[in-house]
């Protein structure tokens, strides 16, 4: 019988790889983050390790991520419902290659402008 301790599941492993990249930290950065080598997350993402319960209540508390979302899938990735575009973006901005990145930079830039000329706030 399974231990309370841990979980294993790979579809676990998945959504905490998708908080890492949604929050655009390399493997050293999350990992740092939460006191826990780099390799343990390598580890976890390939779902060759077990996840267990303390792991879960570190990325909850580091990153304000929701833990029925990461044990279940259900509910939203984040507690804060009004990052969600935020967060939306930024794991869309982090799978996009280094010249379609900068391609979105320079057009935020002159939509920024853009707004500042027009008066929009």
């Amino acid at each position: 019988m399974k231990s309370n301790n841990w979980v294993n599941s790979a579809s676990i492993n998945n959504r905490l790889l998708d908080i890492r990249k949604a929050k655009g930290l390399t493997q050293e950065e999350f990992a740092d983050r939460i006191k826990i080598s780099r390799s343990m997350i390598s580890s976890i993402e390939e779902g060759r390790r077990e996840i267990k319960d303390r792991l879960i209540s570190m990325v909850c508390f580091t990153f304000g991520a929701n833990e029925h979302w990461i044990k279940t899938g259900k509910g939203t990735m984040f507690d804060t419902p009004q990052n969600e575009r935020l967060e939306h973006i930024i794991y869309h901005f982090n799978n996009l290659d280094e010249n379609s990145q900068d391609f979105i930079l320079q057009h935020l830039d002159l939509l920024i402008e853009y707004q500042k000329k027009a008066g929009i706030k």
